[in-house]
């Protein structure tokens, strides 16, 4: 066997590792997610689909993505392009540096566990912080309502991609079982979605008490853009797939708790929705 195939082979081996600790993690968990359930304030629980066949992802098809990572570049000034090109590499290097060096005492499994604890902060969320929030120091009840309102009219605003391109996992789903990237397509009014929603939330105006339950939903939202971002490239970038997948779950939750803890500080600071509110078609209110 040529060492350029040697080469090729063990990159493929160095993926499947990783994937496949990860996909054995993904399906050890149990966490639900909660979503807004427009009309009733109520979360849904939700989890990954179990027809999601997250093991095609170190199977065939993936393998014959994994065989063109261009090694090359572990040598040259440019980086590879990919979470997966370059984890492969690195993953690689340093199995074949640890046995060059005489170092066989130390498992495979140690060396893999450093490169998933770096890929998981190469794909991890660029946060926002106080500087992206606009804040005012009217803290009166009708600046709280204002803006209570306000955020909940945001999802208002734009048109559900849930009820034309359908649900992401669902679109996932299918694109898994067929292989055709074509089916990917739906996603992007989900990521267009999310851009806006984003924009959005950002422009308003937020009561200063307020500032920390605004940037955990930027935050939230953010995530879960990223994660459909990363279903995008699950044909091109595998392992960046499975990264975010992983914390699917978490960061759609995070979307819900953070609304709920939201309107929960608004009603102890005093604030009630009236039926001509917005925000009372969210929110349920239990005296």
């Amino acid at each position: 066997m040529g060492a350029q195939k040697r080469i090729l082979l063990a990159v493929v081996f160095a993926v499947c590792v990783i994937g496949g600790s990860w996909w054995l993690s993904l399906h050890s968990q149990n966490d639900t997610l909660g979503e807004l359930n427009a009309g009733s304030g109520d979360s849904s629980n939700v989890t990954l689909p179990d027809d999601l066949d997250l093991s095609t992802l170190i199977n065939t098809n993936w393998r014959e993505h994994l065989a063109t990572a261009n090694l090359a570049t572990s040598s040259s000034n440019s980086a590879p392009e990919t979470i997966t090109d370059r984890y492969a590499v690195t993953l690689l290097e340093r199995i074949m540096n640890s046995h060059m060096n005489g170092a066989t005492e130390a498992p495979v499994s140690d060396i893999v566990q450093q490169s998933l604890s770096e890929l998981e902060q190469a794909v991890a969320d660029v946060p926002f912080t106080n500087t992206d929030v606009q804040v005012t120091k009217d803290i009166s009840q009708a600046s709280l309502k204002r803006y209570g309102n306000a955020i909940m009219q945001i999802t208002l605003n734009h048109p559900s991609p849930y009820e034309t391109a359908g649900d992401e996992l669902d679109i996932l789903t299918k694109a898994d079982a067929s292989g055709n990237a074509d089916d990917l397509l739906p996603l992007q009014d989900h990521v267009d979605y999310m851009n806006n929603i984003i924009r959005d939330t950002a422009a308003l105006e937020v009561p200063i008490i307020y500032l920390g339950d605004q940037l955990a939903i930027l935050n939230a939202y953010q995530a879960h853009l990223n994660d459909l971002r990363a279903m995008q490239s699950v044909f091109n970038d595998p392992l960046l797939t499975i990264a975010r997948l992983r914390y699917y779950e978490e960061n759609n939750a995070a979307i819900y708790n953070a609304y709920t803890n939201l309107y929960n500080r608004m009603y102890l600071n005093g604030v009630r929705w009236n039926i001509s509110d917005v925000a009372s078609q969210f929110v349920e209110t239990r005296e």
